[in-house]
C-alpha cells in the first residue's frame, strides 16, 4: 500500500515542480522586461516597447485562476473594472479603432491589470528572487549611467532604437544622460520608481538612496527632482510633526545638490537654469522654458478642463482632443504648446477621459499609496512616485502596474505579520 502512495506521489511532485519551475521562469522573463521597458528588441515606434505588456497579459492569461484565488478582491474588482471601463471607452468614442494614439490610450486601462497581477503573483512566489531581479535591475541601470557621465554619453544607447541620436545632443545642452531610456526625464523617472521597488521589497536602502541621487545627478532630471519636492511637501503636509526632525536633513540635502551640481559646471547644468529662473521670477517660470509651459501648464490645463466639465467623460479619441485645442489655447494665452497625443499627465488624463469613474477607481489604486506604513524615507518616496505618475508619465508604464502589486503584497505581509504577532 505504501509503495502505491510512493508511486503516485512521486509522479505528482514532480509535475507540481515543473509548474512551479515554469511559472517562475516565465515571470522572471515578464519582469525582465518591465525593468528595461526601453528596450528595442525589433524596431518599434513607441518610446515604451510591447514586450512587457505582451508577456504580463500571457501571464495574467495562463495563470487567471491563481489571480481570483490569491488578488485582494477588492483590488481584483477594481483592476477589472478598470480595464472594463477603458475598453468600454475605446468602442464608444474610438471608432473606427485605427488610431495607434487610441489604441496605446487603451493601455492606459489595460496595463495596471496585467502588470499588478504579474508582480503579485511573482513576489508572493518567490519573494527573493524579485527582490534580486528589481535589485540588479537597479545596478545595472546605475552602472550605465555612471559609464555615459564619466566615459561615452553614447554607451548602450543602441538600444533605445532611434532616440540614441539625442545622447550627445541632451549632454551638451546641459540636461543627463539618457541611461537605458530615451530621454533624461524617462531615465530619472525610472530611478524613482525602481528605488520605491527595492524599498518595498525590503531591498538595500542604500541601493535605493543610490536611485534617488542616480535621478538627480545622473539624468539631472527637473522633473524627477519636481517629483521630490513635491513629494516632500505632501509627506509633511500628512506628517506636520516631522518637519522639526527632517529640516537638517533637508537643509544638508540642498546644500549637496548643489555643491555636486557645481561640479559640473552648474551655470550650464539646465536643472540649475530653471531653479534659477523659478526663483527668479516663479509667477513668468512657464512662460520662459517651453518643456516646463507644456508639462507644468498640461497639468494646470488638465484640471481645469475637468474642473470645468464637472468631472465628465471626454472619451478616448485622439481626434477630439485635438479639436479641443482652439478652445484651450483660447482660454490659455500664456500656454505655448500642449502634446497632440493628450494631456501631460499619467493620472489627470484617465480622469478627464473617464470622468468621476475613473476618479473613484484611481482614488482606490492611490489609497495603497498613502496608506503604506513603514520608515519615514519609504513612505516619502512611494509619495513621491505618485507625482512622477501626475506628470507625463502614464500608467500604462510598467512602474505603476508593478508598485501597485508590491504594495498589496507588502500590505499583505503585514497584515499576516500583525496577526502573529496578536495570536502570539
Amino acid at each position: 500500500m505504501s509503495s502505491v502512495v510512493r508511486l503516485h506521489h512521486g509522479p505528482a511532485s514532480n509535475m507540481e515542480g515543473s509548474r512551479l519551475t515554469f511559472r517562475i521562469v516565465f515571470l522572471s522573463v515578464a519582469m525582465i522586461f518591465c525593468m528595461f521597458p526601453y528596450t528595442q528588441i525589433i524596431p518599434f515606434y513607441s518610446y515604451t516597447q510591447p514586450y512587457a505588456f505582451l508577456f504580463c497579459l500571457i501571464a495574467f492569461a495562463i495563470y487567471f485562476s491563481s489571480f481570483f484565488r490569491k488578488f485582494p478582491t477588492c483590488d481584483a474588482m477594481g483592476l477589472l473594472c478598470f480595464a472594463l471601463l477603458g475598453l468600454l471607452l475605446f468602442l464608444l468614442t474610438c471608432f473606427p479603432y485605427t488610431s495607434a494614439e487610441d489604441q496605446k490610450k487603451l493601455l492606459i486601462y489595460l496595463g495596471p491589470l496585467v502588470f499588478a497581477a504579474m508582480a503579485y503573483l511573482f513576489v508572493r512566489t518567490d519573494p527573493k528572487l524579485a527582490r534580486r531581479v528589481v535589485s540588479v535591475s537597479a545596478v545595472i541601470w546605475l552602472v550605465v549611467g555612471l559609464v555615459q557621465t564619466l566615459i561615452d554619453p553614447r554607451f548602450a544607447t543602441g538600444l533605445v532604437g532611434e532616440w540614441q541620436v539625442a545622447a550627445v545632443v541632451v549632454v551638451d545642452s546641459g540636461r543627463g544622460v539618457l541611461g537605458l531610456a530615451p530621454e533624461p526625464t524617462h531615465y530619472g523617472f525610472h530611478l524613482l520608481l525602481l528605488a520605491s521597488m527595492i524599498v518595498i521589497l525590503r531591498g538595500n536602502r542604500l541601493l535605493a538612496v543610490s536611485c534617488v541621487l542616480g535621478a538627480l545627478l545622473l539624468a539631472r532630471s527637473s522633473s524627477a527632482l519636481l517629483a521630490l519636492i513635491l513629494g516632500t511637501g505632501l509627506f509633511l503636509f500628512l506628517n506636520p510633526k516631522k518637519l522639526r526632525v527632517l529640516a537638517v536633513p533637508l537643509v544638508v540635502a540642498a546644500i549637496l545638490i548643489f555643491y555636486l551640481t557645481d561640479s559640473y559646471e552648474v551655470e550650464t547644468v539646465r536643472l540649475f537654469q530653471l531653479l534659477t529662473a523659478f526663483v527668479a521670477d516663479p509667477t513668468g517660470f512657464l512662460v520662459l522654458d517651453e518643456s516646463a509651459n507644456m508639462r507644468l501648464g498640461g497639468v494646470i490645463v488638465a484640471v481645469k478642463e475637468i474642473w470645468s466639465a464637472a468631472f465628465m467623460p471626454h472619451g478616448m479619441s485622439t481626434t477630439s482632443w485635438l479639436e479641443e485645442f482652439p478652445g484651450i489655447f483660447q482660454r490659455n494665452p500664456w500656454l505655448i504648446n500642449l502634446s497632440e497625443s493628450g494631456l501631460p499627465s499619467g493620472l489627470l488624463v484617465v480622469v478627464y477621459q473617464s470622468g468621476f469613474i475613473g476618479l473613484f477607481l484611481l482614488a482606490i489604486f492611490l489609497s495603497k499609496f498613502f496608506n503604506y506604513r513603514n520608515s519615514d524615507f519609504e513612505k516619502w518616496l512611494i509619495l513621491s512616485v505618485l507625482f512622477v505618475f501626475l506628470g507625463q508619465y502614464y500608467i500604462s508604464n510598467p512602474g505603476f502596474g508593478l508598485i501597485y502589486g508590491f504594495l498589496l503584497y507588502a500590505g499583505k505581509r503585514r497584515a499576516i505579520k500583525t496577526r502573529t504577532q496578536a495570536d502570539a
